[in-house]
Parts: C-alpha cells; sequence; structure tokens
C-alpha cells in the first residue's frame, strides 16, 4: 500500500469524508499558519477563511482540538491555533504545490497549443475549443457555489442531538454535575419508581408467607374438627389475606393496642377460630364464610364474655349476701346467749332484783 503522508491519513478519515467542506477546511487551515504551524484570529476571521459563519468556525476548530489536530488558546480579542505536528505535514504541502504548479503549467502547455493550433486550423475547430472552456468554467463555477452553499450546520445539530440522548440507568453516574437538569430528574424518577416496586414486591412476598402460615393454621383446626383435609382455593387465599386485614385493624384499634407481629396474628387467629360457636358458621366451616360473617361473630363473642360476665357478678354477691347473713346470725346468738347469762345470774345472786 502506498503512503500518500500524514495529510492523506487525516483527511480520510470518516469526520471529514462525511463533510467533503472540512477537508477545504482544514487545508485553508494549513495554508494560514505560519512555519511553526500557528496563528491568531478571531471567529469572525475564522467564518470568513473558511466562508462560513463563526460560530460554525469555532465548532469546526473544537472538533479538530477534540481529534489532537490542533491546539486552542483564547484571548481576549482573538483565538490562537496551533497545527499539531506542522513539520509532517510540509513534505505534503510541498508536493501538493509541486503538483499544482505542474499543473498549471500542463494548462499553459495546452493553451498555447491551442493557440498554436487555432492559428493552423479553420474557425469552426476554434469554436469548438471556445465551448469546451466555456463549459470547463461552467463547471468550475457550479462546483464554487455548491462549495459555498454547503454549512457544518446539520453535522452541529447531529452532535447537539447525540450529546442530549439520556443514559440508561445502568451507565448513569453516581453523581449528577455530567448529565443535564432534565436528564438528573429522569434517573430520579427512574430510581424512584423502582424503589417503590421492589418494597411493593417485598410487601406482596411478606403477604403471601402471612397468608401461607395461616392457611396451615386453618387447615390444622379443620382437620381437628372434622379429621379431613380441607380443599383450598384461589378465593380462600383472598378471604384469608382479608381476614388477617380485619384482626390487624382489631388488635390496633383498642384502648390499649396489642402487637401485630406475624406470630401474634397467627396466635389470635387459631384462637378466633375455636371462639365461633354460631350454628350456621360450624355447618358451613369455610374461610370465605368466616370472612363474611366476621363482625357478627365478634359481637358474638363478646356478648358471650359480658354474659359469662356478669353472672360471675351475681354469683359473687350471693355469695357475699350468704356470708353476711351468716354473721349476722352468728351474732344474734352470741348476743341471746349474753342476755342468758345476765338474766342467770341476777336471779342466783343479791336480793335486788
Amino acid at each position: 500500500m502506498r503512503d500518500y503522508g500524514p495529510l492523506y491519513k487525516v483527511i480520510t478519515d470518516q469526520w471529514f469524508q462525511d463533510e467533503p467542506n472540512r477537508i477545504v477546511w482544514f487545508t485553508r487551515l494549513l495554508d494560514a499558519v505560519d512555519d511553526s504551524g500557528a496563528v491568531a484570529m478571531s471567529r469572525a476571521k475564522f467564518g470568513r477563511l473558511f466562508n462560513c459563519t463563526p460560530d460554525a468556525a469555532f465548532y469546526f476548530l473544537q472538533q479538530l482540538e477534540r481529534r489532537n489536530l490542533l491546539t486552542r488558546n483564547s484571548h481576549a480579542i482573538c483565538t490562537q491555533i496551533t497545527i499539531c505536528n506542522i513539520e509532517s505535514y510540509d513534505t505534503t504541502t510541498r508536493n501538493s504545490h509541486a503538483i499544482c504548479t505542474q499543473d498549471e503549467g500542463t494548462t499553459r502547455n495546452s493553451h498555447a497549443i491551442c493557440t498554436q493550433i487555432n492559428s493552423c486550423e479553420s474557425d469552426d475547430y476554434d469554436m469548438s475549443t471556445r465551448n469546451l472552456h466555456a463549459e470547463r468554467a461552467q463547471k468550475s463555477r457550479k462546483e464554487n457555489r455548491k462549495e459555498n452553499t454547503l454549512s457544518p450546520t446539520p453535522p452541529i445539530i447531529k452532535e447537539k442531538i447525540k450529546e442530549k440522548k439520556t443514559l440508561p440507568l445502568r451507565y448513569a453516574p453516581d453523581f449528577v454535575g455530567d448529565v443535564s437538569t432534565a436528564s438528573a430528574k429522569e434517573l430520579e424518577k427512574q430510581k424512584k419508581k423502582e424503589e417503590r416496586k421492589a418494597k411493593a414486591a417485598e410487601k406482596k412476598q411478606k403477604e403471601q408467607t402471612l397468608v401461607h402460615k395461616a392457611r396451615l393454621v386453618f387447615e390444622a383446626y379443620y382437620n381437628e374438627l372434622y379429621e379431613d383435609s380441607y380443599y383450598w382455593s384461589v378465593k380462600d387465599a383472598v378471604a384469608m389475606k382479608r381476614l388477617i386485614k380485619k384482626i390487624t385493624f382489631g388488635r390496633t384499634n383498642r384502648s390499649k393496642p396489642l402487637p401485630c407481629d406475624d406470630d401474634s396474628l397467627l396466635k389470635a387467629l387459631g384462637v378466633f377460630l375455636k371462639m365461633i360457636n354460631k350454628s350456621w358458621i360450624m355447618n358451613n366451616f369455610s374461610v370465605t364464610k368466616i370472612d363474611s360473617q366476621y363482625n357478627d361473630i365478634v359481637s358474638e363473642i363478646k356478648n358471650k364474655n359480658n354474659s359469662a360476665h356478669g353472672n360471675r357478678n351475681q354469683a359473687s354477691q350471693t355469695a357475699s349476701t350468704a356470708v353476711l347473713a351468716n354473721q349476722a346470725a352468728n351474732l344474734l346468738n352470741d348476743i341471746a346467749k349474753a342476755d342468758e347469762l345476765y338474766y342467770r345470774g341476777g336471779q342466783g345472786g343479791d336480793d335486788t332484783p
């Protein structure tokens, strides 16, 4: 493979090939620098050098600096550009100038030959050569107009669009300093959304585990009552979940709240099942029936507790009354005995009555 020099390697890069104007601008910049590869101009002068807007020229120089083709030093009124490795472009530029000079000599010779031929040949041949020159001139003018109309604005827009694309969460940095405010807000929303999903999944897993343990408690009591296995369905799982929530609500909303951890709820569920005494529930013993009749069952249990407490109070009151009556009878007997002894002592003693 032939070695065409550093300049050929630079301009054959894909970035230069995307916009041919960049090759023209880079060669103009090489012609504008001095022997050390430095030149100082304002943005407006760089724009006039490249025949474009000052912003487009500044963007072009910025892209060259990113590709380590030059260095920039910004001052108050101008920007100094220094081409990297300018000595490597000297041979290439001299060869290009030599080729251009050779081409100019060839064109001069061709003009001389044409002039010589025109002086010897007919007017028709002279007219054809004139038409050929006119076509070439028109073609060159069209190419110049195309070069002047081309602008680096579309690539700038593409680059800006690429820079505005938000990164996925796995590639996002730990800090927000390198990304824009909009992308930072988007990342924060996505992070909060994932946290909510994780909490919901954890809560669901916990509820499923508690419902499974409650199922074991219910099936054990069912087997104890009827000596048979209970057929568990999806409706039973939903009803058991609601039943646990109701038991939790009852233990929380008390004058002295009771603990609501898993072990306490399972123990309360077992006690609650054993306290059910409604004939209709016992004849249709299922999780869905217990869940639907929860308030009625609780009311019946409370009424039984209250009546049992009232009976205990009445029995204790009756017992206390009997004790008091016994004590009163004993006291009267003691008084009667004292009176009898008193009278006996009066009759058998002194003469005084």
